[in-house]
C-alpha cells in the first residue's frame, strides 16, 4: 500500500495520505514503513478518516462494511503469506472477500435454497488479491476513483443501496430463523 501510495504521489502529488493504526504500537510500526512517503498515521479516528477521505484503499474485513456505511469510494486488497493463501484458497470457496461485494452478491442472486450460498454477482468494490495486489494495480485504481467522480457516486450509491438493505427491523430474528432452517 505505501509502494502504491508512492506510485499516486508521483502522479498527483497534491493528494494527501492518511492512514488508520489499530493502536499506538501499530502506528509507530506504520510511521517507519512509509519509505519516505508523506503519509499522516493516526490511531482511534478511523471513521473519522472514511468520512473525510476522497478514497481510500481498504484492507478487507470489517473495514470494508464500515468504508462503505460511510460512503467511501474504495477498493480491497488481501494480501497474505502465500502457503497460508493456497491452504485457505483449498478450503474455503468464495467469490468476493469484501463484505458488501458478499452482501451484493446475496442481493442480487438470493439462493433458492438457504443452505447454499449465494451465486456470484459482479463485484461492486474492485477487489486485489494476493498476487493482484500489486502497488501499480492499487495504484492504477485509487487515481481512477480520485479522478472520475461519476465512478465514485456509482460507487458510493450502489454501496447505499445494500447499506440501506440492512436497516430493516428483526435482523435478530431473521438470522435466529436462517439458522434453525439450515440444522438438520
Amino acid at each position: 500500500m505505501v509502494a502504491a501510495a508512492a506510485i499516486i504521489q508521483r502522479s498527483r502529488p497534491d493528494i494527501r495520505f492518511v492512514a488508520a493504526a489499530s493502536s499506538e504500537v501499530q502506528a509507530a510500526r506504520m510511521r517507519r514503513m512509509t519509505l519516505g512517503v508523506p503519509m499522516e498515521i493516526h490511531c482511534g479516528k478511523t471513521h473519522e478518516l472514511m468520512q473525510t477521505a476522497a478514497a481510500g484503499i481498504v484492507c478487507s474485513g470489517t473495514a470494508t462494511l464500515e468504508a462503505a456505511f460511510f460512503g467511501l469510494p474504495y477498493c480491497v486488497v488481501y494480501k497474505i503469506a502465500w502457503l497460508t493463501f493456497e491452504v485457505g484458497r483449498r478450503l474455503v470457496n468464495v467469490d468476493a472477500l469484501g463484505i458488501i461485494n458478499i452482501l451484493n452478491n446475496y442481493r442480487v442472486n438470493p439462493p433458492a435454497d438457504p443452505r447454499l450460498p449465494a451465486l456470484a454477482a459482479p463485484h461492486i468494490v474492485r477487489e486485489f488479491i494476493q498476487h493482484h495486489a500489486t502497488p501499480d494495480a492499487l495504484a492504477r485504481e485509487a487515481l481512477r476513483l480520485l479522478a472520475d467522480t461519476r465512478a465514485r457516486a456509482e460507487l458510493t450509491g450502489k454501496m447505499q443501496a445494500i447499506i440501506a438493505d440492512l436497516d430493516g427491523g428483526g435482523a435478530s430474528r431473521r438470522a435466529a430463523r436462517a439458522i434453525l432452517d439450515a440444522l438438520p
